[in-house]
């Protein structure tokens, strides 16, 4: 390099180019350090989540973030150089000029960035509603606008759901028929509706009352209340406790009633208030109580009902045991022909009464709610045939028909109350019979499917009689009615048949429905719910028990009987039997004959003077030692309304008797608890005598055993056998010709238990074996040849019969 100095001037050259390339680079830096800034304000402006544009003073787009060409539907870039107003729904009677200066002066002037909420539209049409921010910027001396974009649109909807929330909900409260006043956690009115202030008195606008200290008003009210200080104690209560509390009874000094409820509001777990409903109940209030003076009155007069048709049920009852009692045991004394039937009159109107006592009864319990069904086997075609058989009779004398069909896909056996399902029956065939002239009357009894698909048992009772009009046949199942008075007078009955039919069918949960045509007949439908009774059942049916007849009884009973009549129908019908008995007249003679003797059965009546039935049994069953204490103590009442059967039972009897009773129901309950009397065979004295006398059967010696000196009663009992024994034949043989089984079963058993009180034990024999034929349905055929035996040995019997009263005639002429 050379030694040679530079000059001045070719020095301050030098430093003139040192200091410019010192600016260059200074300037080089700087301009990297603004490369690196603008790329890190465009990466903030792309990744914010509000939209950014920024317009020239013309309203042209420079700049559009991601956010912003997304919020409005528009591709990347695709904004860049088109006006605003492409982003602004439009509008008419302004140039984009105009409207752009408007637009910025509305935002700038006021201050900068100040947020102003306006409509934007979508490049697809969708409006939005937006919340925009304008402040005015320069860049490379150009003047630039720039707007943040929020897209508000979710949120206007949300506001405007909870503007017509609030709009619904203030119009509720303002219109709900309670007082209603929110609270905040100090006790200052947040919420007030009109109703409030209505309810309390409060003589100002609800609005007003809003930020009022609830603690000084409830001071100011408390007056109001019955309980003032109680009101305000109770309310310091709600609020302490914070539990919700309904419908909680306030009694005002005025004699209104208000209801309040207690509602704390939590938000997050924090307490933040609660709220007031106060109702005015008082005309509920007042409702309520007649409502329940009527109720209670009607229950008084329902119970009065009850008390009263129990007393009249014993009262009526009562004579009638007598009535009918006596009347059996006249018939089976010596009668004259015209005397029998005159004692057959009486004793049919009797039983008819009571039939219509009984009906009277059936639904007063029903109505009473204390009729209740109970559910046990029941054999289906049995027990038709047995009622068919039990109602035959009444057919043939009107000359009608009376046919059975019963579907074979029908269970043998089925669940239910028998005795409620038979009473249904019978009603519906008795009343079919009553009102058919000629031709039929059908039971027809079928399987079906109900509505809810489950089983059903249908049961129609159809007749050809004289038919129900139709304007008649909603009235029909009426207690008391009949189709026309005319009816009523004609047929006679109480009209409350089908009433008790149609509440039986309802308490079995099913319904019964009629169809008829006037002048042509009609038909009652009854369906039940089905049930299949699952005990398997032996096949066949010549095993099952056959009813016992009314044999002798060996024992000794007391009866506890007041009424004098009841205490002879009642002890000659256990002579009948040869039953020892004693007779108390009430239960205090009771209890003092109870310790004198041992007896083998009680018969005690319910209703008597002094200490009653109920309680007589009591002090046995607890004070009296053993073993009088555990003597069989069978209730005996006329009063049959509440349901004395369990009512025996549960004060610790161990049966009832319902009078008036029949024999064979007495006898039934009898020998549960005393044996039979055994009766000695026939030795060779008895044949030497029958032989002596010509007869060559018949033996008179139980007969004449249970009447003493009685030959009166012996001769009647001799002369029933007569005149029945033929007619019973005659029917057997009609029922045999006409494979009437349960008829041949029903008479045959009927004739049987004669044949223990002639002394003629091959009669009874034939004619058990001719039942057991007829149960089986004649499946060994040897149901002819069963009735050839037995009707030959009656015939012989019938001789012996007209022998015995030759000679008793002879005997009477000789005196």
């Amino acid at each position: 390099m050379s030694d040679r100095q530079f000059t001045d001037e070719e020095f301050e050259v030098l430093q003139f180019l040192a200091s410019y390339a010192s600016l260059a680079l200074r300037n080089i830096r700087l301009m990297g350090d603004l490369r690196e800034h603008e790329e890190a304000q465009r990466t903030v402006l792309q990744t914010i989540s509000d939209g950014v544009i920024s317009i020239d003073r013309n309203g042209i787009v420079r700049y559009a973030n991601v956010f912003a060409e997304t919020m409005f539907g528009y591709r990347y870039g695709e904004l860049i150089g088109k006006h605003f107003q492409i982003l602004l729904p439009p509008m008419t009677g302004r140039t984009p000029r105009e409207r752009l200066r408007a637009m910025l002066g509305g935002i700038l002037y006021p201050s900068p960035w100040h947020a102003l909420e306006m409509t934007g539209i979508r490049s697809d049409g969708e409006r939005l509603s937006l919340e925009v921010s304008i402040g005015e910027t320069k860049r490379n001396g150009q003047r630039l606008y720039t707007g943040i974009i929020r897209n508000i649109t979710e949120r206007k909807r949300e506001e405007e759901l909870l503007r017509a929330t609030m709009s619904r909900l203030t119009s509720l409260i303002q219109t709900i028929q309670a007082g209603v006043l929110v609270e905040d956690e100090t006790r200052h009115i947040s919420l007030i509706n009109q109703n409030f202030c209505d309810l309390f008195g409060i003589p100002v606008p609800s609005a007003q009352l809003l930020g009022t200290d609830c603690s000084m008003a409830a001071e100011q009210t408390k007056d109001l209340f019955a309980d003032p200080e109680g009101f305000i104690r109770r309310i310091d209560g709600m609020l302490a406790e914070r539990r919700v509390v309904v419908n909680d009874e306030l009694a005002l000094k005025d004699g209104r009633t208000f209801e309040r409820d207690y509602i704390p509001i939590f938000s997050a777990d924090q307490y933040k208030g609660h709220m007031w409903l106060y109702r005015d109940v008082t005309e509920r209030k007042t409702a309520e109580q007649e409502a329940t003076n009527a109720k209670r009155i009607a229950e008084e007069s329902l119970r009065a009902k009850q008390d009263f048709l129990a007393k009249m049920s014993h009262e009526l009852r009562t004579p009638m045991n007598s009535v009918i009692g006596l009347t059996n045991l006249m018939l089976n004394t010596q009668l004259g022909e015209d005397q029998t039937t005159l004692m057959q009159g009486i004793k049919t109107a009797g039983s008819n009464l009571l039939v219509i006592i009984n009906d009277i009864l059936d639904l007063a319990k029903i109505e009473a709610g204390k009729l209740t069904i109970d559910r046990s086997e029941i054999v289906l075609r049995e027990m038709i045939d047995n009622i068919i058989v039990g109602l035959r009779p009444m057919a043939r004398q009107k000359g009608l028909e009376l046919n059975v069909s019963v579907d074979p896909s029908l269970p043998t056996a089925v669940l239910g109350d028998k005795v409620r399902l038979s009473q249904i029956i019978i009603n519906l065939l008795s009343n079919a019979i009553k009102f058919t002239h000629e031709g039929s009357v059908t039971i027809a009894c079928t399987a079906g499917i109900g509505p809810d698909v489950r089983r059903r048992l249908i049961c129609t009772v159809s007749d050809t009689g004289i038919g129900i009009p139709l304007h008649k046949q909603e009235n029909i199942f009426e207690a008391f009615a009949q189709a026309s008075q005319d009816i009523a007078v004609r047929y006679g009955g109480t009209g409350l048949g089908l009433t008790i039919v149609r509440q039986l069918v309802s308490l079995m949960h099913g319904d019964i429905r009629v169809e008829s045509t006037e002048g042509k007949g009609s038909s009652f439908i009854v369906t039940l719910p089905l049930e299949e009774s699952l005990r398997q059942r032996a096949a066949g049916t010549a095993h099952r028990s056959i009813p016992q007849e009314l044999k002798p009884l060996q024992g000794t009973v007391l009866l506890v009987e007041d009424n004098p009549a009841n205490q002879l129908v009642a002890a000659r019908s256990l002579s009948l039997w040869s039953v020892d008995t004693d007779v108390a007249p009430d239960g205090m003679t009771a209890l003092s004959m109870l310790v004198q003797k041992q007896y083998d059965l009680v018969l005690m009546d319910i209703q008597m003077p002094g200490i009653d039935g109920f309680e007589t049994t009591r002090r046995i069953r607890e004070e009296m030692p053993e073993p009088f204490r555990s003597v069989p103590i069978v209730a005996m009442t006329a009063s049959v309304l509440y349901d004395p059967e369990a009512r025996a039972s549960a004060a610790g009897m161990n049966g009832y008797v319902s009078k008036p009773f029949e024999l064979e129901d007495l006898h039934a309950v009898l020998i549960r608890f005393l044996p039979v009397r055994t009766v000695p065979d026939e030795g060779p004295e008895a044949a030497s005598v029958r032989s002596e006398s010509g007869m060559r059967y018949l033996d008179t010696t139980f007969l004449e055993g249970i009447a003493g000196n009685n030959r009166s009663f012996v001769r009647e009992m001799l002369t029933l056998f007569a005149r029945n024994t033929p007619q019973y034949l005659e029917s057997i043989r009609t029922a045999l010709e006409a494979r009437d089984f349960p008829a041949v079963k029903y008479t045959a058993h009927t004739l049987k238990p004669t044949g223990a009180y002639i002394g003629i034990s091959e009669l009874k024999a034939l004619a058990a074996a001719l039942e057991v034929s007829a149960e089986s349905g004649d499946a060994d055929g040897s149901a002819a040849a069963n009735f050839a035996r037995l009707e030959s040995l009656c015939l012989d019997v019938l001789k012996d019969v007209e022998e015995w009263i030759r000679q008793e005639d002879r005997k009477g002429g000789a005196a």
